[in-house]
């Protein structure tokens, strides 16, 4: 119980929760932990709770015809997923599969509905929640929309920057993960980059993107 407290505590979804409303949710939780290529969520399971990623990452996307998958999103420590499917009762459409070994936290349904409705703040976070889910989407349109492979490249990491407290991008997975995030080949994906760096656009250690000439970078998304 305690650690589950720490875990929703530590959450920002569940910040503007008393002590007893935390410990209302907490109450309906249960911990996973889950090995790397687990599926905590396949197309068509029911939907009644919501997951919390104490720990670890978890790719959430759709699977192709070819073997292959679609990937939407790429989710970490403190994130939720499973809300939207949750409150409307809704089967799952697509998989929650771990990139790592992870702990999650399982809410259920009954709790989460009873917190909301004696708490405002509480209401306005979830809503707030699936507002951001929605513009992510439509963003991801957006970027897909977007002709080249480069200029996908360009729109996701000047977003990711946007989001990092420094000058340098730590990549949220490998890039064999990040190129599915974009639709893209890896080996697309790599000689991209490759690109970005010969011109000087860019420089990458590993995982770490650096962009050099923000100017130019902007200009391939005009």
């Amino acid at each position: 119980m305690q650690e589950i407290k720490r875990i929703l505590s530590e959450t920002p979804l569940f910040q503007s929760l008393s002590p007893y409303q935390l410990g209302m949710i907490a109450a309906g939780a249960r911990v996973i932990h889950a090995t790397a290529e687990t599926s905590v969520i396949c197309p068509g399971d029911a939907a009644d709770g919501m997951f919390v990623i104490g720990d670890g990452q978890v790719r959430i996307g759709f699977e192709l015809c070819n073997g292959g998958e679609r990937i939407i999103a790429i989710l970490g420590m403190k994130q939720c997923f499973g809300l939207g499917e949750m409150l409307l009762e809704r089967r799952y459409l697509t998989f929650g599969r771990m990139t790592r070994d992870s702990v999650l936290l399982h809410v259920n349904r009954p709790c989460i509905t009873a917190v909301v409705r004696e708490n405002f703040a509480f209401t306005h976070a979830l809503l707030s929640h699936l507002g951001n889910q929605f513009h992510a989407l439509l963003r991801d349109i957006e970027s897909h929309a977007l002709h080249s492979a480069r200029q996908r490249i360009a729109d996701y990491l000047l977003r990711q920057q946007r989001q990092a407290p420094g000058d340098c991008i730590e990549l949220v997975a490998c890039k064999a993960l990040i190129a599915a995030r974009l639709s893209l080949a890896p080996t697309t994906f790599s000689r991209e980059l490759q690109g970005l760096c010969g011109e000087g656009v860019i420089s990458v250690a590993g995982r770490r993107v650096r962009i050099l000439n923000e100017e130019r970078m902007q200009s391939l998304l005009q």
